[in-house]
C-alpha cells in the first residue's frame, strides 16, 4: 500500500474485534455467548444485514469468524455508545498518531459527528470511520501484545518502555488472539497458505466512496487484513490494505479480502518470519 501515513480510509470489517475486545474486558460477554442473527437490524431508518444468512444466532467467536455484521452490531448495543467512543480513543482511532513523519500531521481519522445509535452501529464495523493502516496496526497491536498501550515509531528503541498505560488485560489479549486465530483456520482468511506459521487475523472489504456523486462506488473497494504472528504471543503486526483491488487468476474475478488481501500477506509472512527466526509451532 503505496500510501500508509497519509491516506485515511474506511477499513471495514477489521473493525470488529474491537467491540468483542471490550465486551469481552468488560466481562459484558464472552467467547460463548451467542445473540440473534436471525433478522436485519433497522436502525434510524437504514437496515443492517449480513452478506448471507448464517443461521438463527451465533457465537460472539462465531460473530467474528464469520464476520456478521448482525452479530456486531447486537454486541455494540449491549455496550453502549460512549463505551465504544472511549475505547476507540484508547486504541488511538480517534488521534492523529506519534509517527516521526510530517504527513502524521495531516492523518486525524474521520469520525462520526454525533455517536448516536445508527453511527455507533455503522462504526463497529468499520463503515462511517475512517483511519490510516498505522492506526488500525496500532489498535490491533494493543490487542494482542497483553493490552499495552503502544505509540507507533520509526525510530530503534534499544530499552523497553516501561509503565504503559494497559487497556485491556493480558487474559482478555489472549482471547482475542485465540478468536484472530480461529478466523486463519475456520473462517474468511482459511484457504491461504501461511507457509505453515500459527497467524491470526481479521478481514475486511468495504466499499470505497463516490466523492463525485455521494454514496459507494458499487464496483471499487478498499480490501483489507490485518494480521498477527506469531499468534500464540503477538510479536508482529502487519496490515496489508488494497485499493481497488482485483484477482483474476482463477476462472471468476474477486475483490474481497479474502481473495485479494489475504493471499498477498500469506506470501508476506512465509518469506519475512523465516528471517525473523519465528518458530513453526
Amino acid at each position: 500500500f503505496n500510501r500508509p501515513v497519509q491516506g485515511i480510509y474506511e477499513l471495514g470489517s477489521v473493525f470488529k474485534i474491537f467491540p468483542v475486545a471490550l465486551g469481552l474486558e468488560s466481562k459484558i460477554i464472552n467467547s460463548e455467548t451467542k445473540f440473534n442473527t436471525h433478522n436485519p437490524i433497522k436502525i434510524a431508518g437504514r437496515i443492517i444485514s449480513d452478506h448471507k444468512y448464517f443461521g438463527p444466532n451465533l457465537s460472539v467467536e462465531d460473530i467474528i469468524i464469520k464476520s456478521s455484521n448482525i452479530g456486531t452490531v447486537r454486541i455494540t448495543q449491549k455496550l453502549g455508545s460512549n463505551n465504544l467512543k472511549n475505547f476507540y480513543k484508547d486504541l488511538g482511532l480517534l488521534d492523529i498518531t506519534t509517527l516521526e513523519l510530517p504527513e502524521t500531521q495531516g492523518t486525524k481519522p474521520l469520525q462520526p459527528k454525533k455517536w448516536k445509535s445508527l453511527e455507533t452501529a455503522t462504526a463497529s464495523y468499520g463503515h462511517g470511520i475512517a483511519v490510516s493502516p498505522v492506526h488500525l496496526a496500532t489498535a490491533y497491536s494493543i490487542l494482542v501484545n497483553g493490552g499495552f498501550k503502544i505509540n507507533p515509531t520509526i525510530l530503534k528503541k534499544t530499552k523497553k518502555t516501561r509503565n504503559l498505560k494497559q487497556i485491556i488485560s493480558s487474559s482478555t489479549s489472549k482471547k482475542v488472539r485465540s478468536i484472530l486465530e480461529k478466523v486463519v483456520t475456520e473462517g474468511t482468511a482459511r484457504e491461504s497458505d501461511f507457509g505453515g506459521y500459527r497467524v491470526g487475523g481479521k478481514t475486511g472489504t468495504a466499499e470505497k466512496p463516490n466523492p463525485v456523486r455521494g454514496g459507494y462506488y458499487d464496483n471499487k473497494v478498499m480490501a483489507t487484513f490485518s494480521s498477527v504472528f506469531p499468534i500464540s504471543t503477538g510479536d508482529f503486526v502487519l496490515v496489508v490494505t488494497l485499493d481497488e483491488p482485483e484477482n483474476n487468476f482463477g476462472s471468476e474475478s474477486y475483490r474481497y479480502a479474502s481473495k485479494t488481501a489475504v493471499p498477498v500477506t500469506a506470501k508476506i509472512i512465509s518469506r519475512v518470519a523465516p528471517l525473523l527466526n519465528i518458530s513453526k509451532n
